[in-house]
């Protein structure tokens, strides 16, 4: 925690939240938000961008081991451009994921560092009872 603590990130949202306490609860909202998108996000783009491809791959070399080998050697750089395309586009999310739980992990050191206590979790709509059959 110390590393997060002195991060000079954190100490301008501690200095923002000291100002304005009241809208602690609907930042950190909105923070769970974004981090549930975040964390979405980078598993559809995780399984599109690595594991789809991998998997074809994977099945085309089983099939014929020789055509992928041959198709990889007769088209290095496309392989290599279209292979960095996708760890890095996967990457790019990693970050934004990683960028989101760290605005969590500070709004959460600033709540208990302050003693606000942790909010009831969110209920969805009710369910409205069943009717009972009569007989």
């Amino acid at each position: 925690m110390t590393g997060l603590r002195r991060n000079d990130s954190t100490q301008a949202a501690f200095d923002l939240l000291d100002a304005a306490p009241h809208l602690f609860q609907p930042v950190h909202d909105l923070a769970a938000l974004n981090l549930k998108r975040h964390q979405e996000m980078f598993q559809f783009i995780a399984l599109l961008y690595i594991t789809v491809p991998l998997t074809i791959v994977l099945g085309l070399a089983d099939l014929m081991p020789q055509g992928v080998i041959a198709l990889f050697m007769d088209n290095q750089r496309l392989v290599l451009y279209l292979t960095a395309t996708l760890v890095l586009g996967a990457g790019i999310y990693l970050v934004g994921l990683w960028r989101a739980r760290q605005l969590m992990s500070v709004l959460e050191l600033w709540r208990i560092e302050r003693g606000v206590p942790p909010a009831p979790p969110l209920k969805g709509p009710e369910t409205p009872p069943r009717p009972t059959a009569s007989v």
